[in-house]
């Protein structure tokens, strides 16, 4: 079985104010050039161009494995993607460090296989 990637970007206090779209889209971070700046092993830190406090963990093994998932103030916050072989594998969102939201798994040709709800961490169905 193919290795699971995780990519992870921190976001600040100031996504009320802004376009979460933004936010939630890699172009528009900068690679740190920091290379001892990296959470995850083989990963690559990025920081959000309009606010330091918003950042990115981007890591790609390559043959289509890969995953995103975006932080506020180092605790997770919003989606988190992953990717195995080019296809999207699940998809979840988090809030504050917490599973919030629907949770989706998905099979090769793209369909959803699971579904799951969460508030605050819990798991309501």
């Amino acid at each position: 079985m193919k290795k699971i990637i995780f990519i992870f970007v921190l976001l600040s206090t100031s996504c009320v104010t802004q376009n979460k779209t933004d936010l939630y889209n890699l172009s528009n971070y900068q690679l740190d050039p920091d290379t001892t700046n990296v959470q995850y092993q083989g990963g690559r830190f990025y920081v959000y161009l309009k606010d330091t406090n918003y950042t990115a963990v981007k890591i790609d093994k390559g043959g289509g494995d890969s995953a995103i998932a975006f932080f506020y103030k180092r605790k997770k916050n919003g989606p988190f993607t992953t990717y195995v072989n080019g296809h999207v594998f699940f998809k979840k969102n988090f809030k504050n460090g917490l599973e919030d939201g629907i949770q989706l798994w998905f099979d090769e040709k793209g369909d959803t296989t699971e579904k799951e709800f969460y508030k605050d961490g819990a798991k309501i169905r």
